[in-house]
């Protein structure tokens, strides 16, 4: 394998590296949710939290450690969209970029 061909290797994966972590960030964006002046993180924790309970209003910490008294089924449906719309999102451009791995596809 000659240099060029070796740095462009490297250069790829370097690309790619920065494309992830970028995508990562883009991804927890996608997460966050507001709901009652609250901002929250659709996280499974947070879909498992809202589920585990029956009362139409619960207290929840958002982000900022602000108790906000929520509608649990609006949060918990707001949550729940928020995380499958993001994880759709991360799979599928994780999926994009993992099929440029290839030496030929660079």
């Amino acid at each position: 394998m000659d240099s060029n061909k070796l740095k462009d290797l490297a250069d790829a994966q370097f690309a790619k590296s920065a494309f992830l972590t970028i995508l990562k960030e883009t991804y927890e964006d996608k997460l966050t949710i507001t709901h009652r002046g609250g901002t929250f993180v659709a996280r499974p924790e947070l879909i498992s939290f809202l589920n585990s309970w029956h009362e139409p209003e619960i207290h929840v910490e958002d982000i900022y450690k602000t108790p906000i008294l929520a509608d649990r089924n609006e949060l918990l449906d707001a949550a729940k969209t928020a995380y499958r719309m993001a994880s759709v999102y991360w799979a599928t451009e994780v999926a994009r970029a993992n099929s440029i791995d290839r030496e030929t596809d660079v």
